[in-house]
């Protein structure tokens, strides 16, 4: 076999395993949808042109969501506000629009 053709061997053996390992991680089931409470970990403003708030918010097992106000909306999010968030396995979607400020009750559970 010469050299070119077990370099297209390898090539095509790779190519292969992606396309096993792609299409088994796509078929997995997602865990449920639940309600979740995140906290606001960071903002910043974004966009020189169309100025936008971006929120940062954290849940408990979940990876980090950004939130966006448009220029012009009345909410001030600030860190360690919480608002609320819908969590699909590690995935994790917030309404920025939720902004509040924890409860004394909320902070006493800490």
């Amino acid at each position: 076999m010469k050299i070119r053709d077990k370099g297209l061997l390898s090539l095509g053996l790779v190519v292969a395993l992606i396309v096993v390992v792609a299409a088994g991680s796509a078929l997995t089931p997602k865990s449920p949808s639940h309600k979740v409470v995140a906290r606001v970990v960071g903002t910043y403003a974004a966009g020189a042109r169309f100025p936008r708030t971006v929120i940062v918010a954290h849940a408990p097992h979940a990876i980090d969501a950004h939130g966006v106000f448009q220029e012009g909306d009345d909410e001030n999010c600030n860190v360690g506000d919480v608002v609320d968030g819908t969590q699909t396995g590690i995935t994790l979607k917030i309404d920025p629009y939720t902004c509040r400020r924890p409860s004394a009750y909320a902070e006493s559970r800490k």
